[in-house]
């Protein structure tokens, strides 16, 4: 299996950014633009990034529950990781309609389209 570190997101972070700047740079519209960025920003991070991990931490949140069935202080604190965990899921879950919000505000119009 391919080990990947800090450095390699950095990198793959990058990438993408410099992608999305090469495509924004092509259009001519200042809103549209940033409402492009946004959105390669949420289909790129979020979606196949944040909800992921979220959901690792809320299984992981889950196992230290299981695992920690006489200790209160460990059960007090696998909750708190699922709450958490729960909370991303909502921002992540609100995030693309918030996206579409600042995008019109701006004067551009998006659809968030990740396929």
């Amino acid at each position: 299996m391919l080990k990947r570190n800090k450095r390699d997101y950095g990198k793959i972070a990058v990438t993408l950014t410099a992608i999305a700047f090469i495509v924004l740079t092509v259009q001519a519209d200042p809103a549209q633009k940033i409402a492009n960025a946004l959105c390669t920003i949420y289909c790129q991070v979020i979606i196949y990034v944040a909800r992921p991990l979220a959901t690792a931490v809320f299984i992981y949140g889950g196992v230290l529950y299981v695992y920690s069935a006489d200790d209160p202080g460990g059960r007090k604190k696998a909750k708190s990781v699922c709450v958490n965990a729960i909370v991303g899921l909502i921002i992540i879950a609100v995030a693309k309609s918030a996206i579409n919000t600042i995008a019109s505000s701006f004067g551009g119009s998006v659809s968030c389209n990740c396929s």
